[in-house]
């Protein structure tokens, strides 16, 4: 037991001294990055202007990102508001609807080994 503590009591010991070596200067800014548009390659763009590009980019990300995150958050009050026009029967009656429809295979997941793969025609 006090050589397991001991081995993580230097790992923590180590990797905070390690941490404090490789700070990088706060004053430095890391470059933007991005994706160029298509097509915007083969207009021969000098760095500067690509670097503008990444920063523009960089911007509106963030502003996007917020309008999505309220987009989402309207869409969930929407269905709480018309939820509460329904019935006590209809909230039921949609109930079991929604559990007897088969639920949408979550895109994080990958899909189920229990199926068979599908085999292309012709070979």
């Amino acid at each position: 037991m006090r050589r397991l503590f001991a081995a993580v009591l230097a790992v923590c010991l180590c990797g905070n001294w390690g941490v404090a070596q490789t700070k990088e200067d706060p004053k430095k800014d890391p470059k933007p990055r991005g994706q160029l548009y298509p097509g915007w390659r083969q207009l021969g763009l000098s760095q500067d202007q690509v670097q503008k590009i990444y920063k523009i980019q960089t911007e509106y990300r963030a502003q996007i990102e917020e309008l999505r995150a309220k987009i989402e958050e309207l869409k969930k009050k929407e269905l709480a508001e018309a939820y509460k026009i329904l019935t006590e029967a209809q909230k039921l009656r949609l109930k079991e609807i929604n559990d007897k429809t088969p639920k949408e295979p979550s895109k994080d997941k990958p899909p189920s080994k229990d199926k068979p793969a599908v085999k292309e025609k012709g070979n």
